[in-house]
């Protein structure tokens, strides 16, 4: 722990032995999935000058998203003579895409791109030459700046991994800054300069609570001048960022269906439906054209079914056997894509169970129903 500490007091004083007026923070990927997904992050930067910071985000509707930051950095020494004060808030907003389900319908593939705007400022006094280079002159620094930028990133999200790729485009401009020595102003300007930071961000974890890093660099593109006289290059153009984050997580699969062992033992069409998840209220689908397919859940013994597709029958009487009957249905975007199931009469076993497999391109999903005459079950169908 010694060791620990005395880099962050040689990083605090290696920070302040510059003019550092702009230190960005952690990039802010949220890698949503649908509507309300959300995050919350409270993490520090590593690499001198350390900040804390605070990131969220949020999604009111699916594919667009909101997101606002804020870093923070308040040093003095124990007289107050030397000090160090950086702060930045911003918002952003975005467009966000999920992709890649896995076995319980959780897309696994994320992408998004960001974009926003935020205003910072920096305040520096002393700037502790005098512990190096013995100089009775006390210089202060100060400096206001906006910043524009765009991020576009691509990762994954498990149940307990997050791995992310990203990259921010910023450009950055100092309405003003101003030098001081003993009080007196002795320069004034503006810097403006645009940067690049690519980073990689790692975070383990389990559902919606996870430990984070993320590690990458910035760049100026163009003439440096302006960044170096900005940063001071006190940091080594270096991201080093931890973080405790908090998630929403939709990735549990759907509840398989409850059955005893006596009750098993005495039905092997039980025994079937306990291989399989039953069907969720809403099914995703990637695709405008899918095929339904029915069939029974075990042996054949007599359920006979209706099926409807939007108001419109896909057939009226249908008797279950082992041969999967198929029919093709076109989902409209936004639309209802009502599916209704109506059990006609009960087969010769109880519980009556009726397998449905859903394909999609090469995709194809299992479930079952069980159903009972007189009752009719819905699924929906949700275009992706």
């Amino acid at each position: 722990m010694k060791p620990f500490l005395l880099l962050v007091i040689a990083s605090l004083l290696w920070a302040g032995c510059t003019r550092t007026l702009y230190v960005p923070n952690a990039l802010n990927t949220p890698l949503f999935e649908e509507k309300n997904d959300y995050t919350a992050n409270l993490g520090i930067r590593v690499i001198a000058p350390p900040n804390i910071e605070f990131q969220g985000a949020y999604a009111p509707i699916n594919h667009f998203a909101l997101m606002g930051n804020a870093s923070v950095i308040g040093y003095s020494n124990s007289d107050n003579e030397s000090s160090f004060e950086h702060h930045l808030v911003e918002a952003g907003a975005g467009v966000f895409g999920a992709f890649g389900k896995n076995n319980c319908g959780t897309h696994l593939l994320r992408v998004e791109f960001f974009g926003g705007y935020g205003i910072g400022g920096a305040d520096i006094v002393d700037d502790h030459t005098e512990i190096f280079f013995p100089d009775p002159t006390v210089r202060s620094y100060d400096g206001n700046y906006h910043r524009k930028f765009i991020q576009p990133a691509i990762g994954i999200k498990t149940k307990v991994l997050e791995f992310s790729l990203a990259a921010r485009l910023s450009e950055v401009n100092f309405s003003k800054y101003h030098d001081y020595e003993d009080g007196v102003r002795t320069a004034t300007g503006t810097y403006n300069f645009t940067t690049v930071e690519p980073v990689m961000k790692f975070a383990l974890g389990y559902e919606g609570f996870k430990i984070a890093g993320q590690w990458g660099f910035v760049e100026p593109l163009g003439s440096s001048a302006d960044f170096v006289e900005a940063t001071g290059d006190a940091w080594g153009n270096i991201h080093f960022n931890g973080s405790f984050m908090i998630s929403s997580w939709n990735g549990d699969c759907p509840p398989m269906p409850t059955i005893t062992l006596s009750e098993a033992a005495n039905n092997d069409s039980l025994i079937q439906a306990a291989r399989y998840p039953a069907p969720p209220a809403i099914i995703h689908i990637e695709t405008a054209t899918a095929t339904i397919c029915f069939l029974d859940g075990g042996r054949p013994d007599g359920d006979v079914i209706s099926l409807s597709f939007n108001g419109s029958f896909l057939v009226e009487e249908l008797k279950l056997g082992k041969k999967p009957a198929c029919f093709e249905v076109q989902l409209q975007p936004g639309g209802d894509n009502l599916l209704r199931i109506h059990a006609i009469t009960n087969g010769e076993r109880n519980p009556n169970t009726l397998k449905l497999t859903i394909k999609e391109g090469r995709k194809k999903h299992a479930y079952y129903l069980l159903t009972e005459a007189g009752r009719t079950d819905e699924l929906r169908f949700s275009l992706d």
